[in-house]
């Protein structure tokens, strides 16, 4: 307890450091402001020879910048430049913006505007400060995407992240699992004809979840016989029991092991739990052969 007391007051200490310009946030405050920042967009116009005004349609929260610096009012941000006016005159030869060709998948449009950069979908390649073909970024994930932008050389223009100027973001929490009983069955219940499991779910989900209520009172009864009458069922291929067990790694319950009660059981190994991989978790099944479902 005193380590978790140490490390508690570290992070703490760290996160109330103004030179840290960190945002404490509930995360319902988070919430709403990712809402109102998914709002904001730039209207980028040619006004003269190497010029074009910038509107920021956005709140007076937001904190716009610029990648690498240039000639105006504001103050270098480690790899941006703040621009404090708006609108504002950017001078340069093309727009500070990222073009997309009009076949660029959805998914690259919502990774840029999550990351609050400004592009434009144009086939105009000599107009962007970047340009994003397809060898770009097929194959990308989100991460190498911004990577990339972040180590080139053009002059883009972003929203960053969190409001005021505060450079990152803190919350505390109560950790939450999201996932439940019956989600863990439907997903590890194999289904043959998905669509057809689609258009019949709702009428069958009574009759399901009484199928799966019936084995949870047989795997979790003290009685060894009525637990083997839940494996059975499983066998079946009515249900398959399934044990939540994200909490507990190495508890013992009725002087049995947990983790052992249904055919497989999920571990959590995050930051906050008994044994830490810092993230993720793991899976136990009772027969190998399950590991070759899908």
């Amino acid at each position: 307890m005193s380590h978790f007391k140490e490390a508690l007051d570290a992070l703490l200490k760290y996160v109330t450091n103004p030179k840290h310009s960190t945002w404490i946030a509930t995360l319902q405050e988070i919430y709403q402001w990712w809402k109102e920042r998914n709002t904001f967009s730039f209207r980028i116009e040619k006004s003269g020879e190497n010029e074009y005004c910038v509107q920021c349609n956005c709140s007076p929260r937001a904190t716009v910048l610029l990648k690498r610096q240039f000639n105006s009012a504001g103050c270098s941000w480690d790899n941006y430049h703040v621009i404090q006016d708006r609108p504002f005159i950017y001078r340069g030869a093309r727009k500070p913006a990222i073009g997309i060709p009009s076949h660029a998948p959805d998914a690259l449009q919502s990774n840029l505007r999550a990351f609050g950069f400004a592009y434009e979908i144009s086939s105009r390649q000599e107009d962007y400060e970047m340009f994003l073909d397809e060898k770009q970024y097929a194959g990308k994930s989100a991460r190498d995407l911004l990577e990339f932008i972040e180590n080139s050389s053009g002059k883009v223009l972003r929203f960053w992240n969190w409001p005021d100027g505060h450079k990152c973001a803190f919350s505390a929490s109560s950790d939450v699992d999201s996932i439940t009983l019956f989600d863990f069955y439907y997903r590890a219940k194999e289904l043959t004809n998905y669509r057809a499991f689609i258009k019949t779910e709702e009428q069958s989900r009574d009759k399901e979840k009484n199928k799966v209520k019936m084995v949870l009172e047989s795997a979790f009864s003290n009685d060894p016989q009525v637990r083997r009458k839940a494996y059975t069922l499983a066998e079946k291929g009515y249900q398959v029991v399934i044990e939540d067990c994200v909490h507990v790694l190495g508890a013992v319950c009725d002087r049995q092991q947990v983790g052992i009660l249904g055919r497989t059981a999920f571990f959590s190994t995050e930051e906050t739990k008994i044994i830490s991989t810092t993230m993720g978790g793991m899976n136990s099944l009772l027969f190998h052969q399950l590991s070759n479902r899908r």
